[in-house]
């Protein structure tokens, strides 16, 4: 259902070439008014949190979810009936077991995280997030950094049970699709390394309300 949690070299589709941003894992939780999501095997001071939440209420307006474990940064927020946050943590001085979300307890909240080593201390994100809304379809971005790693996520409400997958070019899926009322709260986070030139147009990553929806982009930049 989900990519393998793994340490391992990312490669670079067009050239072949290792990136120095490696996947230490992935990891998952949802629940109503909120969830925790336990941090994958192998994780050290050093490594780089990436947290996507989705919170749904079914039919109904967004509402802002709160990380309670210290330390995470937002970085970009997509709200249009389903709101999608981004946000991160870098481990510094010990390595947590877990994150933990709280919203309102009417609330879904599907988190999907990945953890990532190699990542830029001083500027974890290449150049600022995109966002988009009504659907899942991540916004274009255009990085700065050689090897640097787009990450592409979304989130929203849809009829469909199915939980999305990774499209063509992408790798290191999360991705859930929990019951919420009488609709799936799905979600997916996906990474591929950037080709080195020009704008990265990432896929539509699953179906959603067009009232219940949003995308981000990210990039995140390499030591």
């Amino acid at each position: 259902m989900f990519a393998a949690t793994r340490i391992g070299l990312l490669k670079n589709q067009a050239s072949g070439q290792a990136s120095g941003l490696r996947i230490v894992g992935t990891a998952s939780a949802d629940g109503m008014g909120g969830a925790t999501v336990t941090m994958p095997a192998g994780c050290q001071i050093g490594d780089t949190v990436v947290l996507f939440v989705l919170a749904y209420i079914d039919k109904a307006t967004a509402v802002t979810p709160t990380i309670t474990t210290s330390g995470y940064t937002i970085q970009q927020v997509a709200s249009f009936g389903a709101r999608n946050d981004l946000h991160t943590k870098r481990f510094t001085s010990g390595v947590d077991s877990a994150v933990a979300v709280t919203a309102p307890t009417s609330a879904r909240c599907v988190c999907l995280v990945h953890v990532w080593r190699g990542v830029n201390a001083a500027t974890p994100m290449d150049v600022e997030p995109t966002r988009n809304v009504g659907s899942m379809y991540p916004p274009a971005i255009t990085p700065v950094t050689q090897q640097a790693v787009v990450l592409a996520m979304g989130g929203g409400g849809d009829s469909s049970s199915v939980i999305p997958s990774e499209p063509p070019g992408y790798s290191n899926a999360v991705a859930r699709a929990p019951l919420t009322g009488s609709s799936y709260a799905r979600a997916i986070l996906v990474s591929k390394v950037w080709s080195g030139s020009g704008a990265e147009a990432p896929p539509l990553l699953a179906t959603a309300s067009t009232n219940y929806a949003g995308a981000i982009t990210a990039a995140l930049r390499p030591e």
